[in-house]
């Protein structure tokens, strides 16, 4: 079999490359929630897309997202604190020693970092203005799928032997969208 060799230690990822990763998912998150918020508002409440709104609540989100951020950062701090001085081996996985100081120290960078940066990004107007078109374009991907899937006769019959499962939510979806529209046309 051979003797285990460990493989050489790899330099820590950049900063920098940490918080754009960081970047790239809190926008996709902040995105998703956007796009819900558009479906939402159109087929619920019936409301027009107004670009102004959803770029107000995309810099919401994304402040959000960064007062998060510098929380989990305060969170580490206190972690990285408890662990100094401590050796021996961890007993779960919040249990950190001194082993772990560099690696609590760089998380806690890391977020503070991403936190400045989602900041920073939530008073960007080309930003904003990206997220908000993405988040739109997905929204009515979303909604034409359904109105196509609706239109080819994708509809579930009940001779269909999986009619039960879902009953109760298609249910919800007929009163909360459909007999919502049939009532407010008539």
């Amino acid at each position: 079999m051979g003797r285990y060799v460990a493989p050489p230690k790899q330099p820590p990822t950049p900063l920098e490359d940490l918080v754009d990763e960081g970047v790239l998912i809190v926008g996709s998150t902040v995105r998703m929630s956007i796009k819900n918020r558009i479906i939402v508002q159109a087929m619920r409440d019936h409301s027009d897309f107004e670009t102004k709104l959803v770029a107000a609540a995309a810099r919401s989100e994304l402040r959000k997202m960064a007062e998060e951020k510098r929380e989990d950062a305060d969170r580490i701090q206190l972690a990285l604190e408890r662990a100094l001085g401590r050796s021996g081996t961890a007993l779960h996985q919040s249990d950190y020693r001194d082993a772990d100081v560099d690696a609590l120290a760089l998380r806690g960078e890391t977020y503070r970092a991403l936190a400045d940066r989602l900041d920073e990004l939530s008073r960007d107007a080309d930003f904003v203005r990206a997220l908000v078109e993405r988040a739109r374009e997905q929204a009515w991907d979303e909604v034409s799928a359904s109105l196509e899937g609706r239109l080819a006769g994708d509809a579930v019959s009940a001779s269909d032997p999986d009619y039960l499962e879902g009953l109760e939510d298609r249910k919800r979806l007929l009163i909360a969208i459909d007999l919502a529209e049939l009532r407010a046309t008539h």
